[in-house]
């Protein structure tokens, strides 16, 4: 390279990570750049036609390409993950899937002003349900969220810059402008000093290191005052140039001394903001003012120094410059990361801990603990393994999620945990949801960072099957006992996601079998299991009871089986189930053994008021019509009503027990607290009212749908009969009198007070997300409005939902943020997204 000439950014950031301390290796510790991303992906299709959708600029030439040859080695794309690549319209579903919006266009959302009239928190009666208000720490973070980019960023800027003119400012002001902590990181091309000397105050702050983000311009330029150096920024009436701070300064008498500029807000933010709130100040800027999230940004305030890293392809930031990632990783191994919150000093930790000086304050936050890459398609396997292989503090990351990048292969998992990073030893939490790993990168991960992992999601991955997923658990046994000291893997495992994947009845026992004492949430939606409607071999796994005899293994291993697990989470969506088989299942998992007093199960005895489960999800199911040893295949789309009656008769007794402990221990006050999380019955279209394009046949099925809704369905958080076509018969949110005297109900729940009976009806249901994707008219409207009192979300998509009935449900619902109207025809086009806008503007 010719003196002078500047080397190209791929260079700077090879040479940057050469230089990291610790590193031995360099051909190892080299983290590929944007360029060298590009060129990767270009020679993955050697043969194959299209570019991946990746357009490589003027400036990206065969020069660039030489940076990969000290790189670690690519591995070769899968068919899906070049044909997402190669497509625009796939990767950007993609990413929308997996890097969701916090708020959907098609969705109608408010904000909550701080204050809220008094009377939206006064109870109408004893037991009405009251929302919770905002905590201080919530309210400080959304006012820095909508005034980030004029009170919290240095020099008061009014916009953030973007585009082109976000290069043009970085030229403009040099190192202490917009790209001060990226200029930082490049040591080989920083530009020089400017001309001016750097103002220091009191606690010797440098003003320039705080310039990150720069909105008016700082030059040098000769005046008509003896030649002296001016700032140049708006004029004052004294004939002077001064700053946005300035002027905000001498509107409100601010101190202007030198000795207060360390109390500016951004260093205060960069400095002294606990490691826990950046997180949740990026997810509200995310919501609120997502324009503030550039690449400066992210780098300087959620990127270096921080304990939990979240990049997603929601910040457009990243998902319209898919090699800036690589970037932003490369930032966190650059010299000097490590140590930017090393002023941090903190008396107490805000969870309640113990108190803890200001150097190991300073020590925890050095250490990354969370990696969260979400949707981004472009980021390959080299750049990620070459960033765990070169990061040095990897026995303090507990939680990484890759979920979306399609191109992360399974030699991304092996250096994952690998002995150099020490991250395999403390790993608790890894979401690979549609991903590249494979079962080589699943093998991996079991071997590596088995003994202690607590959450798994291999959701959409390819080739995992029973005989993939048996042969590599087989291989995992043996690895654990062999290690020193032995162990057994997945034995700690709490939440396991398979859903969309290959794997059977025998993969899934398998699993199970290794983590029945731990389990709690279980995904296996659109999966081979029970795919001739028999539930038996997972229920076996799983130890429900009444199913010990139907046990094909040796009874040795029968009487050594564990007790029963008590799942919170149950997602079966998309699986095909025997009405009988289906029964006996949904019953036997809300039985659970009873515990004495010293707590150790007693296997004669078993009860309902342990059952711990919370959400149960029956989205678009199938119904067997042949029996599971047929040998022909009947099946029907959509859950039966004998199906949901199993489902009622089986939660009944478990609500029935909630609801009188609530009751007791905190005199009925807490017994309008949902009693479960989630029921989602989506997609069954055989559940819909007579009133539907469905007829239904007797009495029985006409009935089904009104007996769950009143006995389960409206104490849940959260209901979802998307596709369902219901009627007014089906949704008794209101319960009357005379259903209250028959005591089929809940009756924990019924007997709750005293006092007005239609008060407490009124006040009883719990929703607060009602999801209704259908052809509802105004008399189920005129429901929700009766029974719901506490809803935060409600979906009438498809719906005839008038202005009136809309107002009128927002009167009795204070807190509704989200109103889904998509495709509501009583109410005009233009409203339906900007419905609470249109309405306050009324």
């Amino acid at each position: 390279m010719t003196k002078g000439k500047q080397p190209p950014p791929a260079v700077v950031v090879t040479k940057v990570i050469r230089k990291a301390p610790g590193t031995t290796n360099p051909s190892s510790t080299s983290l590929p750049s944007s360029s060298s991303l590009q060129s990767r992906f270009k020679r993955t299709q050697s043969g194959t036609s299209g570019n991946y959708g990746m357009h490589r600029s003027a400036s990206s030439s065969n020069k660039r390409r030489k940076v990969t040859h000290n790189s670690l080695p690519q591995e070769k794309l899968s068919i899906r993950a070049e044909d997402i690549l190669g497509s625009a319209d796939k990767e950007d579903a993609i990413k929308s899937l997996y890097g969701p919006q916090p708020r959907t266009s098609a969705i109608s959302s408010r904000v909550l002003p701080y204050t809220i009239d008094e009377r939206h928190f006064a109870p109408t009666t004893q037991f009405s349900p009251r929302a919770e208000p905002l905590s201080l720490a919530d309210m400080c973070i959304r006012a820095a969220a909508h005034r980030f980019d004029s009170h919290v960023l240095p020099l008061g800027v009014e916009r953030p810059i973007a585009g082109e003119e976000e290069q043009k400012e970085k030229e403009r002001n040099g190192p202490n402008g917009a790209g001060n902590i990226l200029e930082k990181a490049r040591v080989a091309v920083r530009k020089p000093p400017p001309k001016y000397r750097a103002r220091t105050g009191l606690f010797n702050y440098d003003e320039g290191a705080d310039q990150d983000y720069a909105g008016e311009t700082v030059s040098e330029s000769s005046s008509g005052t003896g030649g002296k150096s001016r700032r140049h920024g708006r004029q004052d009436g004294d004939g002077l140039r001064i700053t946005q701070h300035e002027r905000l300064q001498r509107e409100w008498h601010l101190l202007v001394t030198k000795e207060f500029w360390h109390l500016r807000n951004a260093y205060l933010l960069r400095s002294h903001l606990p490691p826990s709130f950046f997180p949740r100040l990026q997810e509200a800027l995310l919501q609120h003012n997502p324009r503030c999230l550039t690449r400066h940004v992210l780098a300087t305030y959620f990127v270096l120094g921080r304990e939990d890293v979240k990049l997603t392809s929601s910040i457009d930031a990243l998902s319209n410059n898919p090699w800036w990632p690589a970037t932003l990783l490369s930032l966190i191994l650059a010299p000097g990361s490590a140590t930017i919150n090393s002023s941090a000093s903190l008396d107490a930790s805000f969870d309640g801990n113990a108190s803890c000086s200001g150097h190991s304050t300073a020590a925890a936050q050095q250490a990354l603990r969370s990696l969260r890459l979400e949707g981004l398609t472009r980021i390959s396997t080299g750049t990620l393994g070459g960033f765990f292989r070169a990061y040095r503090s990897g026995q303090h990351l507990r939680t990484v999620s890759l979920r979306g990048c399609v191109g992360i292969g399974a030699s991304a998992m092996a250096a994952l945990v690998s002995s150099s990073s020490g991250c395999g030893r403390v790993l608790k939490s890894i979401n690979l949801d549609h991903t590249d790993i494979g079962p080589e990168g699943l093998e991996e991960l079991i071997k590596g960072a088995g003994a202690q992992l607590e959450v798994l999601k291999v959701s959409s991955v390819e080739r995992l099957n029973d005989e993939t997923v048996i042969a590599l658990l087989q291989r995992c046994k043996e690895h654990a006992s062999k290690a020193d000291p032995p162990f057994v893997p997945l034995a700690k495992l709490r939440t396991l996601k398979a859903r969309k994947t290959a794997i059977g009845d025998v993969a899934i026992s398998s699993l199970l079998w290794l983590c029945a004492e731990s389990i709690e949430n279980i995904n296996i939606a659109n999966t081979q299991i029970a795919h001739r409607g028999n539930f038996a071999l997972l229920a076996l796994a799983l130890g429900l009871p009444g199913y010990e005899g139907q046990a094909s293994v040796a009874p040795s291993d029968i009487s050594s089986m564990r007790s029963p697990t008590r799942v919170r989470k149950l997602v079966l969506s998309g699986l095909l189930c025997y009405p009988s088989s289906f029964h006996k299942f949904i019953h036997a998992l809300c039985l659970h053994p009873a515990s004495d007093s010293a707590g150790t199960a007693s296997s004669p005895d078993w009860s309902v008021s342990d059952c711990r489960l919370e959400t149960l999800v029956l989205d678009d199911m199938r119904m067997s019509l042949s029996h599971p040893d047929s040998a022909r295949r009947l099946e029907e789309h959509g859950l039966s009503a004998e199906a949901l009656e199993s489902v009622r008769t089986a939660l009944l007794p478990v609500l029935r027990a909630r609801a009188s402990i609530m009751t007791q221990s905190s005199a009925g006050a807490a017994a309008f607290r949902p009693l479960m999380d989630r029921i989602s019955l989506a997609a069954n279209a055989r559940l819909g009212s007579r009133s539907g394009a469905i007829v239904r046949g007797n009495a029985f099925e006409e009935e089904v749908m009104h007996r769950f809704v009143r006995d389960v369905g409206r104490v849940c958080r959260r209901l979802d009969l998307g596709g369902i076509t219901i009627g007014v018969e089906d949704v008794p949110f209101a319960v009357d009198s005379q259903e209250e005297q028959e005591g089929e109900g809940v009756d924990g729940v019924h007997a709750l007070s005293s006092g007005s009976k239609r008060d407490v009806r009124q006040a009883r249901c719990t929703l607060q997300e009602l999801i209704i994707h259908a052809d509802v008219q105004d008399e189920v409207l005129d429901a929700i409005e009766q029974g719901c009192t506490a809803l935060r979300r409600l979906d009438l998509a498809g719906s005839h939902a008038s202005p009136e009935r809309v107002d009128a449900i927002l009167v009795k619902n204070r807190f509704l943020t989200e109103l889904d109207l998509t495709l509501c025809r009583g109410i005009a086009r233009g409203e339906r997204r900007d419905y609470f806008a249109v309405r306050a503007a009324c």
